[in-house]
């Protein structure tokens, strides 16, 4: 009996040599009247011999044909820079497991961490005796961001404050402030002094910035004017 993978050819050796004649027969109706024939693709099943010299005699011989293994991989980026990044292979219960990667990397285990991380594509190859197949699976990994938080003021009692967020195409922005205020608007109009920090998120990783602002009172002459109020008294 010979195990041979999906797709691949099988080699039928029949003997002995020198005879006068030849003649194998198969499964799927396959037939050849070569000594030593070539099956591909494999195909699982007896095949027999009818040999002659003077007398006829037959031999037999059994090919099994195992399946390729599901090969898969994956990992549970996009990470950012400097962080971990962990590779997921399967099928599970597979003989071997075979990674190689960027910068030389390799590992035989199923689920390795590549620490750092290292953007790229990955390739594991899987093996069940003598079966094998690959898959490939690729890191994404994106740079920290980095965050900026400003405004508009100082700005007079009763005036609208912008707050500026940045920089523009982040995943998402979250503002906290005084009063617990929060927006996830990344540049929100408020009417509150304060500090208003800003947590500025690319995908998993997120940075903070802070943005002052004050307030100042209506007062004459100063940055914000007030007009004078006049009165005047009539006498009988």
């Amino acid at each position: 009996m010979a195990l041979y993978v999906q797709e691949q050819a099988v080699n039928l050796t029949g003997g002995a040599n020198g005879l006068t004649s030849y003649s194998w027969s198969g499964p799927g109706g396959f037939t050849s009247n070569s000594q030593n024939p070539t099956v591909s693709p494999a195909v699982a099943g007896a095949y027999v011999i009818l040999f002659q010299t003077h007398l006829h005699h037959t031999a037999a011989t059994t090919v099994v044909v195992n399946a390729l293994p599901a090969a898969t991989a994956g990992n549970n980026g996009p990470v950012c820079t400097g962080s971990n990044v962990t590779l997921s292979g399967g099928a599970n219960g597979m003989t071997s497991y075979t990674w190689s990667g960027p910068g030389g990397f390799t590992s035989t285990q199923q689920n390795p961490t590549v620490a750092p991380a290292v953007a790229g594509a990955y390739t594991l190859t899987v093996s069940n005796g003598t079966c094998t197949n690959t898959a490939t699976t690729t890191v994404v990994v994106n740079p920290v961001p980095t965050a900026t938080a400003s405004n508009n003021g100082p700005i007079c009692a009763g005036s609208p404050l912008n707050l500026t967020g940045g920089p523009n195409g982040m995943t998402s922005y979250t503002w906290t402030g005084p009063n617990s205020y929060s927006s996830t608007l990344q540049s929100p109009t408020i009417t509150e002094a304060g500090l208003y920090p800003l947590q500025e998120h690319i995908h998993l990783w997120f940075q903070t910035a802070h943005a002052q602002v004050q307030l100042l009172p209506l007062l004459l002459y100063s940055t914000c004017r007030q007009p004078l109020r006049r009165a005047t008294a009539l006498y009988a």
